[in-house]
């Protein structure tokens, strides 16, 4: 049995241990880090030809057909990608994450958990309206980039109140990274979506 981990190289937490549980039960573990494609690691996904899919990390190839099952933990293509023009930066980083799900697609093999999945999770509005619907108990919350409306909130919320971004901290990094190159400073823009929640449920 073969697992491929798909991470990124700052992540070090529960992956030595589950490596090493692998190893006790026979099973082989390989790492793709996302951080590092494109660039350092290559990626081949051929297709109408004998060839199939190779992924290149260091020195040695893994043919993809040889993995069993995928355990995902994390990407972050193109975040080590040289400094580049706003739009080249954009599309590489687009179409990096599309081959890896393109990748990851084709492997026909258990995976834990598909990235749709953990998208459609890491979805904070979605999220919400299903808690709603499914009547349970939630805050207060507003998701909005409007500073009227944001204040008009704030004045609702007498106990105080909490907020964080939409998406994850590392896709606004990247996010923001191409908007700064490529807004000029005199042109007015909003900030970034946020989700503003009261500290207490009604």
């Amino acid at each position: 049995m073969t697992v491929l981990i798909v991470a990124f190289r700052d992540y070090r937490d529960d992956i030595p241990s589950v490596t090493a549980a692998l190893a006790a039960r026979g099973a082989r573990s390989l790492r793709f880090d996302t951080d590092t494609f494109p660039g350092a690691t290559g990626l081949s996904l051929a297709y109408g030809g004998s060839r199939g899919a190779v992924l290149r990390a260091g020195d040695e190839p893994i043919d993809l057909s040889s993995i069993s099952a995928v355990w995902l933990r994390g990407f972050r293509e193109g975040s080590a990608l040289p400094a580049m023009e706003p739009e080249f930066l954009r599309t590489s980083v687009q179409a990096a994450e599309a081959t890896t799900t393109a990748m990851l697609a084709s492997l026909g093999c258990f995976q834990l958990d598909p990235r749709e999945v953990v998208r459609r999770a890491e979805n904070k509005p979605l999220q919400l309206q299903l808690a709603q619907e499914l009547g349970l108990a939630i805050p207060a919350t507003l998701i909005s980039n409007d500073p009227a409306e944001v204040r008009a909130f704030a004045r609702s919320c007498p106990g105080g109140l909490v907020t964080k971004m939409v998406v994850p901290q590392s896709s606004a990094r990247t996010a923001r990274a191409s908007s700064r190159a490529s807004t000029p400073a005199s042109s007015p823009r909003r900030s970034w979506p946020r989700s503003t929640a009261s500290t207490s449920v009604r």
